[in-house]
């Protein structure tokens, strides 16, 4: 994992936060992305609650792209694994995710939202994306140069400057 100590950069109403997550494509990167969350939040002191809902979106992608998105088993080259950047805009957490693995695009390839189903009813899994886009937006997607590449924001805000 790459994210060294945590420093911000920006103006009043955009924050860069300079590193990055670098993860290998394996469930060891789930501890990662647990410990640089908690430094993140602890560095920009945002609310338990979008810290969960972080953490929950992260864990959900990551484990999308290491089951679903690499055929060919774990592998611990971050470099050709997961990608994630972060910036903050008006309060709000942008984050790029970036996975090596097979097309996915969320916008076209998922399957029917069962939550309005009776729970016996509910095929199992298939909760993640609906999770994820109630906590996030999903702002663009894009499959370039073997990758697929995904801009999201959580909706709340992290940083309030009133």
């Amino acid at each position: 994992m790459s994210l060294g100590k945590l420093s911000l950069m920006g103006t009043d109403d955009k924050v860069v936060i300079p590193e990055n997550l670098r993860l290998p494509f394996n469930r060891a990167s789930l501890s990662e992305i647990r410990v640089a969350l908690n430094r993140l939040q602890a560095r920009l002191g945002f609310s338990d609650g979008c810290g969960l809902a972080l953490r929950l979106v992260l864990e959900e992608l990551v484990t999308n792209s290491i089951m679903h998105g690499w055929g060919k088993g774990a592998h611990d080259d971050p470099e050709t694994g997961i990608h994630v950047d972060f910036h903050i805009d008006d309060g709000v957490l942008h984050f790029r995710y970036v996975d090596h693995g097979s097309p996915f695009d969320p916008r076209s390839d998922l399957p029917s939202d069962s939550r309005d189903e009776h729970l016996d009813d509910r095929p199992d899994g298939q909760l993640g994306w609906p999770l994820i886009l109630h906590y996030c937006d999903l702002l663009h997607y894009a499959r370039e140069e073997g990758q697929n590449r995904m801009h999201l924001r959580l909706r709340e805000k992290v940083l309030n400057r009133d």
